[in-house]
């Protein structure tokens, strides 16, 4: 729905769109890419030594790698379906996006947020993100939108916040060294 200044969304999020929020994001983030390399590395270690018949000489790091990332994957599941259930998140709510600012109206409350207060944003192809702090945002799900309103929404918030660059190489340090100890933790264990 657009008018002349205002880009009107109405949103209620559901189970499959938080999750799609999680996964896109930690995907972003890369955080899931370094778990599900390191899963598969291990799924594929343990299914090798298994139809070999070498069950025994499985180092026990390579099941605590499996299981943890089918722990992860289903504590995202779970975490998904709890916060959809819960009625803020669940209700439906009206965005109101203009040059100044954008109003979230809901049954329970009505924002108003200026650009100036969102922190960043995040746009995957499932949803757009923006962030008011580091631990709290509003999610829009961008595959119920026109084409015509999705391109006007992403160049409008595009426009007026002002996306801060990351510096990378801290991240790639960081990531580096997670899997450098992993790998020595799993060359220990299989002495």
């Amino acid at each position: 729905m657009m008018s002349s200044n205002e880009l009107a969304v109405v949103v209620r999020l559901t189970s499959k769109d938080i999750r799609n929020y999680q996964f896109s994001f930690l995907y972003k983030r890369g955080v899931f890419g370094i778990f599900t390399l390191l899963f598969l590395l291990s799924f594929c270690f343990v299914g090798y030594s298994i139809t070999i018949g070498n069950v025994s000489e499985i180092p026990p790091m390579a099941w605590a790698l499996v299981l943890f990332y089918l722990l992860f994957i289903i504590a995202l599941l779970l975490n998904s379906k709890k916060t959809s259930n819960n009625k803020f998140v669940s209700e439906e709510k009206t965005y109101r996006f203009t040059d100044d600012d954008f109003r979230m109206e809901s049954a329970s409350t009505n924002q108003k947020i200026n650009w100036a207060d969102i922190k960043k944003y995040v746009i995957t192809k499932n949803g757009l993100s923006l962030f008011v702090s580091a631990n709290s945002a509003h999610l829009i799900p961008l595959a119920s939108m026109s084409n015509a309103d999705r391109d006007t929404l992403i160049r409008l918030v595009v426009s007026k916040v002002p996306q801060q660059k990351r510096n990378v190489l801290p991240s790639i340090f960081f990531y580096l060294l997670i899997f450098l100890v992993v790998i020595g933790i799993i060359q220990f264990m299989s002495k």
